[in-house]
């Protein structure tokens, strides 16, 4: 691996942003996504810029929405209002609204509701692939009352990228992950689901300057910044 190009010195490390620096120095690692290395194992889909905000947008009121649902009796009506409301806001905040796709959102929602898409946005996990070199992974949905709690969705249907990167996801996270799809047949939104395992990945190319350099704790192995002080007595892995 090249070296991280020159660059300010990190600050003086201190016990309130990591409480195992008194055993060492941080480590300058490279992380890499799961979408990256995916791109090295599958084609990934082709599409407007709109359909990418498009589905940017959808994931992310999809997972709000359905965190909000935890703590509430009725998931129907109610929820599909506030979720139609606030899709449409966003999708106007982006310059992409339209009522086509006000509608798509809609049925997407319907679609992976039906199918138990359900849960909250979970946090970063991380594994080391190689020295110097770490995977990220974030799939879409936590849901830790369900097996396999964690679920990646999609708003079209299953593709090898998509199951290349929830490989990744499996990898990383050393646990089975839900793969959700959804295709359209007619005026219908139909889901596809698969459950990918934690296989091995063999050989993973990631070229030179793919990835992001970060400072990870040398003891619990994530960003500096997710290490709590000693006083607080537990690590965000």
């Amino acid at each position: 691996m090249a070296p991280f190009p020159e660059g300010p010195a990190p600050a003086p490390p201190t016990e309130a942003r990591c409480a195992t620096y008194g055993q060492g120095t941080p480590l300058r690692v490279r992380v890499v996504t799961a979408t990256e290395v995916a791109r090295g194992m599958a084609p990934e889909p082709s599409g407007s810029e709109d359909a990418r905000i498009f589905g940017k947008v959808f994931e992310e009121e999809y997972s709000l929405e359905t965190h909000l649902q935890r703590d509430e009796r009725g998931q129907g009506k109610a929820s599909l209002e506030r979720f139609e409301k606030s899709f449409s806001a966003r999708l106007r905040e982006e310059g992409i609204f339209s009522s086509e796709r006000v509608r798509e959102g809609v049925g997407l929602y319907q679609c992976l509701l039906r199918a138990g898409v359900r849960g909250k946005k979970p946090r970063t996990r991380f594994r080391k692939l190689r020295e110097g070199v770490y995977l990220a992974a974030q799939p879409d949905i936590e849901s830790p009352t369900r097996d396999p709690r964690f679920v990646e969705f999609k708003t079209y249907s299953l593709t090898p990228f998509a199951r290349a990167q929830t490989r990744v996801f499996a990898w990383v996270l050393q646990e089975t992950v839900r793969l959700v799809g959804v295709r359209k047949e007619g005026d219908r939104y139909v889901p596809e689901a698969e459950k990918i395992g934690p296989e091995e990945l063999g050989s993973v190319d990631i070229p030179e300057g793919v990835g992001t350099p970060q400072e990870f704790c040398p003891k619990h192995e994530v960003p500096v910044g997710r290490c709590f002080p000693r006083s607080q007595g537990k690590t965000w892995r």
